[in-house]
């Protein structure tokens, strides 16, 4: 067990590595240091590895780096829960991973959500629909995928863009309370296998 807590405990450095090679990105300055570029040769091949799903992209929003970070932290999590116990069961296992799962995946969806409904109360309040070169004409390029797919599955016909947010901001967060319920379900009955 003390293998799996100094494992645990590697995986927790390596997270953090990551999380500050992603975060140096955004800094001009830094971006070209010498300590990035070594931290690119310690974290990039396993970021990496994330950036090939293209469905963790959506428009300028690349959720992959988030995603990495997450499995990092799952896969500490369940090192140090096992470690820290001598009855581990593959429900129990199966149950963390599932839960850890979602965890990312409900992050996005609120995200998603919340980016929305901004965009929605900034259309209602002033009826601008964002030019072009606007941050708000950005932000309809990133969501707009995703709106129209969601919407899609309701309508084969266009919708009015309004409309479409509106759908889409409830399509989602009834995803998300949904989602919460049945993960919430199936963990429970995972942790009680007897195996």
């Amino acid at each position: 067990m003390q293998v799996l807590k100094i494992l645990a405990f590697a995986v927790s450095v390596y997270s953090f590595l990551c999380f500050i090679r992603i975060f140096i990105t955004w800094i001009p300055g830094l971006a070209v240091s010498k300590f990035a570029w070594y931290l690119s040769r310690i974290c990039d091949p396993f970021l990496n590895l994330f950036r090939r799903f293209s469905f963790l992209r959506l428009g300028a929003l690349d959720f992959s780096p988030a995603v990495a970070i997450c499995v990092l932290s799952a896969a500490a999590t369940i090192l140090a829960n096992i470690s820290a116990t001598s009855h581990v069961t593959i429900g129990g296992i199966l149950s963390m991973i599932i839960s850890l799962i979602w965890s990312v995946t409900a992050s996005i969806i609120f995200f998603l959500v919340l980016l929305i409904v901004i965009r929605l109360v900034v259309i209602l309040i002033t009826n601008d629909y964002g030019s072009t070169n606007s941050i708000w004409g950005q932000l309809d390029r990133i969501l707009s995928s995703l709106i129209y797919s969601l919407t899609g599955i309701f309508s084969k016909n266009t919708m009015p863009y309004k409309k479409a947010l509106i759908l889409s901001a409830v399509t989602l967060a009834a995803i998300y309370i949904i989602g919460k319920i049945l993960i919430g379900i199936v963990c429970t009955l995972l942790m009680a296998l007897p195996f």
